[in-house]
């Protein structure tokens, strides 16, 4: 309804009230929808005959992915698939629905969810499903360390990565930076790489970058290129001391262009890990989808797009996501994500 409104340049409730809609959250295929003062009475017509679901043009999806993912061969975790990611803390459901319920639950639910994407993305690619635990949370207190990260017990941990072996689903460990260095930062997740579905994520957001701040977030913090390559080189000298197979994402959030310093001296190079970047931020369509547009471009190696449940407003639909739909007044994603993350 509020792409409807913009497009027709009329007030969302004046539409909402001119068709007797209690929620403008729902509409239905086929639906006539009635200008304000409109003589005509407003009223639901069903087609004669079930509309066609939409084509999804697969190859334009495919020609729309960067140079790397058109590129990943088996064994890549992208190769012909989009990640579908539902982000959280266990037992914290403002940080994200995937601390908003127990495992399996959740898992259900996230299992709706890459259905739709499936659809959405075409015959030509899959969908990985995986839980997003926000594994180093920054914290206002320093800790015991002083470097104001609170890190997931291992128990809880194992937990979801027991459960994600058994349903077949990727586990992504993000740590908010804090204190630490992004290289020490990932140290304790480490040794969870023995599991074949674990990979990685830091958040610039949270890194303690400025002398004398008091903790994480105030004011919002960045890495370096040379830093997030340096998280590279450690994952891929522990999967290759340890013979680990790769490779594994490692994902860098993003929502400002300053988070990622020198960004065109990232090195996506290293056979064991995808470097994989992601657009976060809530908010209208148009905001969300220019941020993406200006943030990701063919020199990214894999790309990420962050949506949020509670607090986009509207949320973008699976195919407006992808790019197969534009999003709000002709504006679309122009590079095809191969992640989407849920919070």
């Amino acid at each position: 309804m509020f792409e409807i409104a913009q497009t027709l340049g009329v007030d969302m409730q004046a539409l909402a009230v001119a068709n007797q809609l209690a929620d403008v959250n729902i509409i239905e295929v086929g639906q006539v929808l009635h200008m304000p003062g409109s003589t005509t009475p407003p009223g639901l017509t069903q087609p004669s005959s079930p509309l066609p679901p939409p084509v999804v043009d697969a190859a334009a999806i495919a020609a729309r992915m960067t140079p790397s993912a058109q590129q990943a061969q088996p064994g890549s975790p992208f190769h012909r698939t989009t990640w579908l990611t539902y982000y959280g803390r266990p037992g914290i459901p403002v940080m994200g629905i995937l601390g908003a319920d127990d495992p399996l639950t959740v898992t259900a639910q996230l299992r709706a969810q890459a259905a739709a994407y499936d659809a959405a993305n075409g015959p030509e690619l899959g969908v990985t499903p995986a839980f997003h635990l926000v594994y180093g949370m920054a914290t206002k207190a320093p800790g015991d360390d002083g470097k104001h990260v609170n890190y997931l017990p291992d128990a809880v941990v194992q937990q979801y990565i027991d459960v994600a072996l058994a349903e077949n689903l990727a586990v992504i460990l993000d740590v908010q930076i804090g204190g630490h260095t992004p290289a020490e930062s990932i140290q304790r997740a480490l040794p969870f790489l023995r599991h074949p579905n674990v990979h990685l994520a830091i958040d610039p957001e949270f890194a303690m970058v400025e002398a004398g701040q008091a903790w994480p977030g105030n004011p919002i913090g960045y890495v370096t290129a040379a830093q997030v390559n340096e998280v590279q080189q450690v994952m891929a000298e522990y999967l290759r001391e340890q013979k680990l197979a790769g490779p594994r994402v490692l994902l860098v959030h993003q929502f400002q262009n300053t988070m990622i310093v020198e960004k065109e001296q990232l090195d996506a190079t290293l056979p064991e890990v995808a470097l994989t970047l992601s657009v976060d931020g809530f908010g209208s369509p148009y905001a969300k989808i220019t941020k993406y547009n200006a943030l990701v471009d063919g020199a990214t190696s894999f790309a990420a797009f962050k949506l949020f449940y509670d607090y986009d407003e509207p949320l973008l639909s699976e195919a407006q996501a992808l790019g197969v739909e534009p999003g709000l007044a002709g504006y679309a994603i122009g590079v095809t994500p191969n992640l989407i993350i849920y919070q």
